[in-house]
């Protein structure tokens, strides 16, 4: 007997990008699983409210360092009957940080600790010049961990049965909403912070350049409902603001039936990608290139090549003036009009 967990940290998009890896797991044991994410602090999109839409877990615990959260950990973990197996699916950093968790997660009771070694390493990757590097998805990197550990064969095709729709929950939801009968894009136009936001003048330019008729629907939380209020305010479309007043499930399924995704690198995306819906992503410099395309094929990113690209930045200032995300309206603008 075998008890399956899975240990992921961070915010929307990386819960987002850890399901497709997730999902082998939970195929090849054919099993519910247990998984453990950080506690959402400062805003933070909890795992659970994604999680909780699919079919693979049947627990989720929130972990936030405390003595007394160290001891839940113990206590959810110990619950658990037979060998117990670990997928560790985190970012790529230090050899100090990953053995520190491997040795704590060994001191919490696990047998096993796949993916520990995979994930050591510099999280920006260049070349011997000092270039930065273009890679491979951080969904596909998951995954290959996984198929390692479990030799499992790549594969190469994508399926988006990630959340499930009950027909209760569409009817209702096109009850909700009345624009499903129109022909409509997404826009998402938040962020973690303003480094991987694009400014709204640009958004507003680029959509009033567009010839064509489309409803703009927005997603977003709260904190972007001033910002899409002057998007509706100032383009010459039918633009809907949505932002703070639909679930993640809602939010999915109005991604699923959206011709595409246009916006920034945030969580949105993600989740549109694993809706099956085309992406226009517009991103920053501060990573590698490639590394946050959402999940599928023929997405597009739009960013520039600058000196300071892989600074890594998460704070909301640069002293470069984010010169990666400027300039890049008629790159948007040629790439929106193939679409």
């Amino acid at each position: 007997m075998k008890s399956i967990f899975i240990f992921r940290v961070g915010s929307l998009g990386d819960f987002i990008v850890a399901l497709p890896a997730i999902k082998r797991i939970f195929n090849y044991y054919d099993m519910k699983l247990n998984i453990i994410v950080n506690k959402p602090k400062n805003g933070i999109f909890p795992a659970s409210q994604i999680y909780k839409h699919t079919k693979y877990f049947k627990n989720i615990f929130e972990f936030d360092y405390t003595f007394e959260s160290i001891v839940q950990l113990r206590k959810f973990i110990q619950n658990e009957k037979g060998e117990k197996i670990l997928f560790y699916l985190v970012n790529k950093s230090s050899f100090k940080r990953n053995f520190r968790n491997f040795l704590f997660f060994k001191f919490m009771g696990f047998d096993k600790i796949y993916g520990w070694r995979e994930c050591i390493g510099e999280h920006i990757k260049r070349d011997k010049r000092g270039n930065l590097l273009q890679v491979k998805p951080e969904y596909k990197r998951l995954e290959n961990i996984v198929n390692k550990y479990l030799n499992l064969k790549k594969v190469d095709n994508y399926q988006f049965n990630f959340i499930k729709f009950d027909q209760n929950f569409i009817k209702e939801v096109k009850r909700k909403f009345n624009f499903f009968n129109e022909k409509y894009i997404v826009l998402g136009i938040g962020g973690k912070n303003k480094i991987q936001k694009w400014d709204i003048e640009n958004y507003i330019e680029i959509l009033n350049s567009v010839k064509q008729d489309m409803n703009i629907i927005i997603l977003g939380g709260d904190k972007e409902k001033d910002d899409a209020n002057t998007i509706e305010k100032f383009v010459n479309k039918k633009v809907i603001n949505m932002c703070g007043k639909t679930t993640i499930l809602e939010s999915a399924y109005i991604l699923m039936n959206a011709l595409f995704y246009f916006g920034n690198d945030t969580g949105t995306a993600h989740l549109a990608g694993i809706t099956g819906c085309k992406c226009l992503v517009i991103t920053s410099a501060r990573d590698n290139i490639g590394k946050w395309i959402p999940y599928g094929k023929e997405h597009i990113a739009v960013r520039n090549r600058v000196d300071c690209e892989g600074c890594w930045l998460h704070e909301d200032s640069c002293v470069y003036g984010v010169k990666c995300m400027e300039k890049l309206n008629n790159k948007v603008l040629i790439k929106l009009k193939k679409i």
